[in-house]
């Protein structure tokens, strides 16, 4: 599907989070797991640095 194959790019691109906001069963048949929040708050910190994250922001 397209979400595999996007999370495939995002994961050789090295992007640490992919937040889909709503555990379904489906998603959770691709992978998605539910993380504590102090292990969701030092992912996003740690996506934060990410440079796919900086070029979004100031290439737009």
């Amino acid at each position: 599907t397209a979400l595999v194959a996007l999370v495939a790019l995002l994961d050789a691109a090295g992007v640490v989070l992919f937040d889909v906001q709503w555990t379904t069963e489906h998603l959770k048949s691709l992978g998605a797991v539910d993380i504590t929040r102090d292990s969701y708050l030092r992912l996003l910190k740690e996506a934060q640095k990410s440079p796919i994250l900086r070029q979004t922001e100031t290439h737009g």
